[in-house]
């Protein structure tokens, strides 16, 4: 599953926002933000050709902390994604397999960084490094006594991104705010099974994400947000057989931030 709804999403929203208020300030206005993000992916596979769609759909709840950082028409932000939940999910499966139980867990990591450039009042564009990690455990449970038989799956992404962001000011009600971004990365599968370990490095891995936010302000230089989001990632793999991973990723956030 793949690192993923990682990355600009967030930092976009953080860097549109902060364009939003200090939009009229040539100083240097500095925001930390919390937001919760509630996200839910999916994963779909195929190897030469053949289709596979993954048991994995994972949902869970996220930690944001960020930090922005805006002096006339130059701003910046970082970021720091960690889950609060891990996905967690069991089944029984055929006895055609030789499995009775199967217990999984997942759960993602990612850390953004990025740099943005108003060209207008409400119109700008931004980049990036992000990095993140995502990591699948399954342990199934076969034979008499049952025994467990553990696996762990992590992936590993670092790249960067590019995108442009737009926004409207409702003045003292709030500011809504549209990006869109586009990732090119670096892309590994680390797995061991049974004491057995193997590293995959990926020959593509890129992506899109869409964000969709609104601010207002609470007063004393505090504003709330809430957005919307969407990505699709890309994964190539070269193996003994060619695999290739498409996941979509979506999510809701809200939060707060603070300007000095």
């Amino acid at each position: 599953m793949r690192n993923f709804a990682r990355m600009f999403i967030l930092v976009a929203a953080t860097l549109t926002n902060g364009v939003v208020v200090a939009a009229e300030d040539a100083g240097l206005t500095v925001a930390p933000a919390i937001d919760f993000g509630f996200k839910q992916s999916s994963m779909n596979i195929s190897a030469n050709g053949s289709p596979y769609t993954s048991a994995y759909k994972p949902s869970y709840i996220t930690l944001i902390p960020s930090l922005s950082m805006t002096y006339g028409q130059f701003y910046g932000a970082v970021s720091y994604d960690t889950p609060l939940t891990e996905y967690h999910t069991s089944y029984g499966t055929s006895s055609a397999t030789g499995i009775a139980y199967s217990d999984n867990t997942y759960s993602r990591q990612e850390t953004t960084v990025a740099l943005g450039y108003r060209l207008l009042p409400a119109l700008s564009v931004f980049g990036g490094y992000l990095n993140g990690k995502s990591k699948m455990r399954s342990v199934d449970y076969s034979g008499v006594p049952l025994q467990p038989y553990p696996g762990d799956i992590s992936f590993n992404t670092n790249g960067y991104f590019a995108g442009v962001s737009t926004s409207h000011s409702y003045g003292d009600k709030g500011a809504i705010a549209l990006s869109v971004a586009y990732a090119q990365m670096n892309g590994t599968i680390d797995s061991k099974f049974s004491n057995v370990s193997g590293t995959i490095q990926s020959q593509n891995a890129s992506g899109y994400s869409t964000n969709l936010s609104w601010s207002g302000p609470m007063g004393n230089s505090m504003f709330y947000r809430v957005g919307l989001r969407y990505a699709k990632y890309y994964y190539q793999f070269q193996s003994q057989a060619s695999m290739k991973v498409e996941e979509p990723v979506q999510g809701l956030t809200f939060g707060v931030s603070k300007y000095f």
